[in-house]
């Protein structure tokens, strides 16, 4: 009887020695980009980087242990020195939140006058409004759609379908009036370059899509894409721009594991589809030049500490480099508020 109690609870304390271990894992696995002053970990090829043909999937896990985030598979940008606002430019970005499901609050501009950077909100909403969508006409006007608390409806609906008043401005937000009739063709407007839309312009489950001429394969870039929380595997976020050479680059998700965001990559492919190079990360942007964007990033403290100290991630546009694979950050003047939402969502050129 007394070497069976033993047993017994020596199998007890076993028992919990496995699940303490189980239970002391690291919920966030993924490792954020490197500093420039690193060794960097952005390799440039000119064919696509080599991946597992099998996929691997995280397994699944006893209740009540932490299931860790999945890992992206290629690297992300190299973060570099931060740089000026560039004053060719007059840059239009969403305002609001960080790290909630909020909508967007404001729309501001920011440009260089009189050699200063000035950052202004040229619309606002009121508490429980929100604006849901900016464009440019043909005639090179900025039109807003906006809801208001009385107006506003569930987010998750189909935009089209929401009740919205739109505003346009003829002279970059200064003034605004309403207006009724055709907004125009987005984009089309001489010196302008917009951001797709923030949703998911298509999703699929074999990940094969067609973006105008280009045909795209993107488990040919991460195979671990498997359907979680009721969603399609792959799905891409549109075409930031056109990518040096004819190409495409298209911001693009693979749903990995049940319970955590998809990752997030961006990839420049060629004009056959081909991929030239795939960094991972969120990315809000529009192209400045042939390969080069401005792109908001969520920097972690430790991404730039002479910039930051943290608690949170701050929220500041950036310039991509598609050739050099580098990112950096312009502090002046987001640093002001690093936790602003800071959304690129088009650009005007000055002539």
């Amino acid at each position: 009887m007394a070497h069976a109690a033993t047993m017994k609870l020596l199998t007890v304390l076993t028992l919990l020695a496995v699940l303490l271990v189980a239970c002391d894992s690291d919920e966030d696995g993924t490792p954020t980009a490197t500093s420039a002053d690193a060794s960097p970990t952005f390799a440039w090829t000119r064919t696509p980087t080599p991946v597992a043909t099998e996929p691997t999937l995280w397994p699944s896990q006893p209740a009540g242990t932490p299931m860790p985030t999945p890992e992206p598979l290629h690297p992300p940008l190299e973060i570099g020195d931060p740089v000026p606002f560039p004053d060719d430019v007059v840059l239009f970005l969403w305002s609001g939140c960080t790290n909630c499901d909020g909508p967007h609050s404001a729309l501001k501009r920011v440009r260089v006058e009189g050699g200063a950077i000035t950052s202004t909100v040229v619309r606002e909403v009121p508490p429980g409004g929100a604006l849901m969508w900016a464009q440019v006409g043909a005639d090179g006007a900025l039109y807003v759609a906006e809801c208001s608390a009385d107006t506003c409806v569930d987010p998750l609906e189909e935009r089209d379908e929401r009740p919205a008043d739109i505003y346009r401005s003829m002279d970059d937000g200064d003034t605004w009036a309403p207006f009724q009739g055709e907004t125009g063709a987005v984009g089309v407007a001489d010196g302008w370059s917009l951001s797709p839309r923030l949703v998911p312009l298509e999703d699929a489950e074999d990940g094969r899509f067609e973006i105008g001429d280009v045909a795209v394969d993107l488990p040919a870039l991460d195979p671990r894409g498997r359907f979680a929380d009721g969603y399609p595997p792959y799905g891409v976020l549109g075409a930031v721009g056109p990518a040096p050479d004819g190409g495409l680059l298209l911001r693009w998700y693979v749903r990995v594991t049940e319970g955590h965001s998809p990752v997030s990559y961006l990839t420049w492919f060629d004009a056959v589809g081909s991929p030239r190079w795939t960094a991972s990360g969120w990315f809000d942007g529009v192209p400045i030049e042939d390969g080069v964007l401005i792109a908001t990033k969520a920097y972690q403290p430790a991404e730039i500490p002479d910039l930051f100290g943290g608690p949170f991630a701050a929220w500041l546009p950036s310039i991509v480099d598609l050739r050099s694979g580098t990112i950096r950050p312009i502090a002046d003047p987001f640093m002001d508020d690093p936790h602003d939402r800071n959304a690129v969502i088009g650009l005007r050129h000055l002539d």
